[in-house]
C-alpha cells in the first residue's frame, strides 16, 4: 500500500506539546511497502496541503498559492486514509469512532471508493463522445487508470473484486453485449477464485462479495417497494423520501449479508448502520472527488484555496458525523 502521502507539515506550531502532532508535522516518508514503490507520490496526491513559506504571496494571473491551507491536522490524514488507504496517522479516537458508528468500511479501500474513481473517470471522459473510437479510448483509459490504481494501493480482495467489475461492465459495452449485474458479479467471483483460490479465506474477500451479493440479490426488490404513480415515474414531490428510501435499502440489503460474517470475526454488530450510511457515505463521495480534484489541480499547480478549504470542511463535518453517531 502506499504509505504515509500527506505531507511534511501542515503549518502546526512546533512548540505543540502533542507528540503525535508533532511526528506528523515531519512527515514520515513511503516505506515502499506493496507491489508498486512510487516514491513519487508525495510530489502528486496532497501536495497542496503543504503550506508555504510565510512571506510568498499569491500568484497572479490565473494561479493560486495557497495560504490559510487546513485548519485542522486531521483533514490531510483522513483524505490520505481514504485515497491510498494508509491509516497509520489517524488518531485512535476517529479509528474507533468510525468502528463503532458501522463506517470502518469507509476507511478500507473497496469498491466504494474504485467505485467513486470510476465515476469520476465517466465523468471526465463523457466530453470525448460516443463515437465508436472515443468509446474504445475511454475504455482503455478507465480500465489502465483503475488498474493502475488498485496495484498502487495494494490490490486487496475488494479492489480486486471491484477492478473486475469494472473491467467486465466496460468490455461487456465495447462488445455490445447485454449483461446484468448479477452476471457480472457472478464472472468476477469466477476469475478472481481462479486467479488465487486461497483467497476465499480472506475476510475482506468474503465482506465484499456478501455486500455485492445483498445488492444483487436484495437491494432492487426493496428498492421497488417504494410506492410509484401510474405512469411508472416517481413524484417530484417524493424524490427526496424516495432517495432517503433507496440509501436505507442499500444499507439494510448490504447489512442483512455481511452482518452474519462480521459477527463471526468481530463479535460485533453496527445498530446504527442506517444513520451512518445515509448521512457518512454521501459526505464521503463529495469529499473523494474534492480530494482527487485538490491533488489534479496540484499537481499542475493550479489548485485554488477554496477547493483546499471545501476539502478541509469536508473532512472534519465527516470526523463530526461519525463521533457523534458513536456516541449514541
Amino acid at each position: 500500500m502506499l504509505h504515509s502521502v500527506y505531507p511534511r507539515h501542515f503549518g502546526i506550531d512546533p512548540n505543540l506539546q502533542d507528540a503525535r502532532i508533532r511526528r506528523l508535522a515531519r512527515g514520515p516518508v513511503l516505506s515502499g511497502r506493496g507491489p508498486l514503490r512510487l516514491h513519487g507520490c508525495r510530489k502528486f496526491l496532497l501536495r497542496t496541503w503543504r503550506r508555504p513559506p510565510p512571506n510568498r504571496g499569491r500568484r497572479l494571473r490565473g494561479t493560486f498559492q495557497v495560504n490559510d491551507f487546513v485548519a485542522h491536522p486531521e483533514s490531510p490524514v483522513l483524505v490520505n486514509a481514504l485515497l491510498t488507504g494508509d491509516k497509520s496517522g489517524l488518531d485512535k479516537d476517529i479509528i474507533s469512532a468510525f468502528r463503532d458508528s458501522g463506517a470502518a468500511h469507509i476507511l478500507a479501500l473497496s469498491g466504494l471508493h474504485l467505485g467513486i474513481i470510476y465515476g469520476i473517470l465517466r465523468k471526465v471522459t463523457s466530453v470525448m463522445g460516443n463515437s465508436p473510437t472515443a468509446n474504445k479510448i475511454r475504455s482503455a483509459g478507465i480500465i489502465f487508470t483503475t488498474f493502475l490504481y488498485t496495484l498502487a494501493t495494494g490490490a486487496g480482495p475488494s479492489l480486486v473484486r471491484a477492478q473486475l467489475f469494472i473491467t467486465i461492465n466496460e468490455i461487456s459495452h465495447l462488445a455490445q453485449r447485454r449483461t446484468s449485474l448479477g452476471k457480472v458479479y457472478c464472472s468476477a467471483l469466477l476469475i478472481q477464485l481462479t486467479m488465487n483460490p486461497l483467497v476465499i479465506s480472506s475476510v475482506g474477500f468474503q465482506l465484499s462479495y456478501m455486500a455485492m451479493a445483498g445488492i444483487v440479490v436484495l437491494y432492487p426488490r426493496m428498492k421497488a417497494w417504494f410506492p410509484e404513480n401510474e405512469e411508472g415515474r416517481t413524484k417530484f414531490v417524493s424524490y427526496v423520501p424516495k432517495k432517503m428510501w433507496d440509501a436505507m435499502a442499500l444499507a439494510i440489503s448490504c447489512q442483512i449479508f455481511t452482518g452474519p460474517v462480521a459477527w463471526l470475526y468481530f463479535g460485533t454488530f453496527p445498530k446504527y448502520f442506517i444513520i451512518t450510511n445515509m448521512f457518512a457515505l454521501p459526505i464521503t463521495s463529495l469529499l473523494m472527488i474534492m480530494a482527487t480534484l485538490t491533488a489534479t489541480l496540484s499537481a499542475a499547480g493550479l489548485c485554488p484555496t477554496i477547493i483546499i478549504s471545501i476539502t478541509d470542511k469536508l473532512s472534519m463535518m465527516l470526523i463530526d458525523i461519525v463521533k457523534i453517531i458513536a456516541g449514541l
